[in-house]
C-alpha cells in the first residue's frame, strides 16, 4: 500500500517438521552433507517434501546460525552441525571434506598484516590436501 511503511525483514524462526528434519539430518551426518546428501536422508523420512524446501531450510538454518555452510571452490556446498571453532580440510583427489581442529589461542583475525580493509566479523578456514585414504591408496597400488 502507497504511504504505509514496510517491516523490516526478520529471519523465518519457525520450527517447522520440514526444518527439523532437515537439521535432524545435518546432525546425524559426520561427512559434511550437500544438500542432496541431505535431501535423500529427509526424503527416507518425509517422502513428499521437495528438494526446494531442503534446500530453503538448509540457508534458513545457516543464516540463524544453527548450521555451518561450507563453501567448497567447484563444488557443492557442505553443511556443518559443529559451530565450534575449527577449520575444514577438502581433499584435493576426492573432494572430501573433513574437520581440522586449530589450535587453542590462534586468532585468526590478529594474523591479518596491517589495517585490514573491513571489519572482520567471522572467517572460514579451509585447507586443500591429500585425505588419508587416498594417500593410503597411492602407498598401496593394485
Amino acid at each position: 500500500r502507497i504511504g504505509r511503511k514496510a517491516r523490516p525483514m526478520r529471519p523465518d524462526t519457525r520450527q517447522t517438521v520440514q526444518r527439523s528434519l532437515v537439521l535432524e539430518a545435518v546432525r546425524a551426518s559426520n561427512d559434511h552433507p550437500t544438500a542432496i546428501d541431505v535431501f535423500e536422508t529427509v526424503r527416507g523420512k518425509h517422502p513428499s517434501i521437495s528438494r526446494a524446501t531442503v534446500y530453503r531450510n538448509l540457508n534458513v538454518l545457516a543464516d540463524a546460525g544453527r548450521i555451518q555452510r561450507i563453501s567448497v571452490p567447484d563444488a557443492a556446498d557442505r553443511f556443518d552441525w559443529r559451530l565450534d571453532a575449527h577449520g575444514h580440510g577438502i581433499c584435493a583427489r576426492c573432494g572430501k571434506v573433513v574437520d581440522v581442529e586449530l589450535n587453542d589461542g590462534i586468532s585468526i583475525p590478529s594474523l591479518v598484516r596491517g589495517d585490514a580493509p573491513m571489519d572482520i566479523d567471522s572467517f572460514t578456514v579451509v585447507f586443500s590436501g591429500i585425505c588419508d585414504e587416498c594417500r593410503g591408496q597411492e602407498s598401496n597400488p593394485l
